[in-house]
């Protein structure tokens, strides 16, 4: 049973799990392990305390450069723990012993309903094309200066491709290993960063369906869709809307989920784990796979 929880790193992604566990489940002991200085009760800042207090589950939201790094040191000193690695797992795949550990990546997009729901609807289905997109706006994420985010700097594991990996893994989840035929990645717009904000793939899957995925965090327009199609079947996913539209033999059905937060999706992740039920999670081996795909379109 996890009864201590401690999140390591303290950014906006580390605050927002934070506030989602806190918010719904009070009885749980929490702690922050983090290099800055946080006036908390809960802060931690010493690791031989950590080992003390020998938390059931931790969650990993530092820059991504830092991943591996934190979790061997992690891994080599607990045993029997579960742990949940911001995505991307890795920029490059990663040899890692995980001593009797349990560890997934937080791909909180599996969980969103329209992918949930795609994922009943598309069984036993073989679609001709696949075109998944998602367009956004960094200098819009965070409170704090763009610039000086890790999103911006390519050697902390920034760039549009890390970022909004979702895309690919839920692509993954949903179709399984696919093929990279053409891809590129680089700035292109007027951005003041030295990371990389367009991401264009075109990739097959096993079942010879065409994959496109395009990315960029440049679009004051914000857009984020999934399209499927194959003759007299379509599916359209509003991710921002929260609305799914399925054309079937020029006949239309309409679901809406109004008022879904993205919070659910990650307290969704939460409420598995606690309970010791990892089906959907992307694990530590798929997490590992989607970085060597990284490495394949940098």
């Amino acid at each position: 049973m996890i009864k201590k929880i401690c999140i390591i790193g303290f950014g906006s992604i580390g605050e927002r799990h934070y506030k989602i566990l806190k918010r719904n489940f009070p009885n749980k002991d929490l702690y922050i392990y983090s290099r800055r200085k946080l006036k908390l009760k809960s802060y931690v800042n010493n690791f031989n305390i950590l080992l003390k207090i020998n938390p059931d589950y931790f969650i990993v939201c530092t820059e991504t450069s830092n991943h591996y790094k934190i979790l061997v040191k992690f891994l080599n000193k607990f045993n029997n723990k579960i742990f949940l690695v911001e995505k991307p797992l890795f920029l490059k795949p990663k040899r890692i012993k995980l001593n009797n550990n349990k560890v997934y990546v937080g791909y909180n997009l599996r969980f969103h309903p329209l992918i949930q729901k795609i994922k009943k609807i598309i069984s036993n289905k073989k679609f001709s094309h696949i075109n998944s997109y998602c367009y956004s706006y960094l200098p819009n994420w965070r409170k704090r200066d763009y610039k000086k985010s890790y999103s911006a700097v390519s050697s902390k594991g920034g760039g549009v491709l890390y970022d909004l990996s979702h895309e690919i893994d839920y692509i993954y989840y949903l179709f399984g290993n696919f093929k990279i035929i053409y891809s590129f990645n680089n700035k292109i717009s007027n951005l003041e960063l030295n990371s990389k904000d367009f991401t264009l793939i075109l990739g097959k899957t096993k079942k010879s369906t065409n994959i496109n995925i395009s990315l960029n965090y440049f679009s004051k327009f914000e857009e984020r869709g999934l399209h499927l199609y194959v003759k007299n079947f379509e599916i359209f996913a509003d991710l921002i809307s929260n609305t799914l539209v399925i054309i079937k033999n020029n006949k239309k059905i309409k679901y809406e989920y109004k008022g879904y937060s993205i919070d659910n999706s990650y307290l969704s992740i939460h409420k598995k784990i606690f309970k010791n039920k990892f089906t959907d999670i992307c694990d530590f081996k798929t997490g590992n796979k989607l970085a060597k795909l990284f490495s394949m379109i940098n």
